[in-house]
């Protein structure tokens, strides 16, 4: 073994290398607080099944950190619940754009509605409380004419995406 290695780049290397794999991936990464979050989708009064629902936290103030998004596919009766870190641990505290998105087409070829499921478009603005029932009604908007929702920014298409993928990866 050489030992003038040790003391020179192969050691910085080595020793990178193991405090990076003492550490464990991603666990510089914060999570934030959650809190159980649950809705419903419908559309004319009747439950959406399979459609995304998105709660994007925002920032607020001068703390640009708000949080990862979390997201949940509604059930046949158009429930979810909101996964963000782990299954079914809720959404990050605080104020969230809502959006639903369409299903996934591949796996839904036959998906209809009469609402409005563009994931690019917020429809509402929630809070979720550390103490309180984080329950959500979303009443998807008709396809025809004035909305009133805004398009939501890149940073948050980025999250939701982020989130999906994710998500979908967890479950395989």
């Amino acid at each position: 073994m050489n030992i003038r290695c040790l003391q020179g780049p192969c050691f910085c290397l080595i020793s990178l290398l193991s405090s990076l794999l003492a550490s464990g991936c991603g666990s510089g990464l914060k999570e934030f607080d959650t809190a159980e979050t649950t809705g419903v989708v419908t559309c004319n009064g009747q439950p959406v099944a399979n459609v995304r629902v998105y709660f994007a936290p925002k920032s607020t103030g001068t703390n640009t950190l708000a949080g990862k998004s979390g997201w949940d596919t509604t059930n046949e009766d158009g429930t979810f619940v909101i996964s963000t870190y782990g299954d079914e641990d809720g959404a990050v505290i605080g104020t969230h754009n809502v959006s639903v998105g369409s299903p996934h087409a591949e796996r839904f070829p036959d998906f209809t509605c009469d609402c409005e499921t563009n994931g690019n478009l917020m429809l509402m603005e929630v809070e979720v409380t550390a103490d309180g029932e984080n329950h959500f009604e979303i009443a998807l908007p008709p396809k025809s004419g004035g909305r009133s929702s805004r398009r939501m920014s890149n940073d948050d298409l980025e999250d939701i995406q982020e989130a999906q993928a994710e998500k979908e990866a967890g479950s395989n």
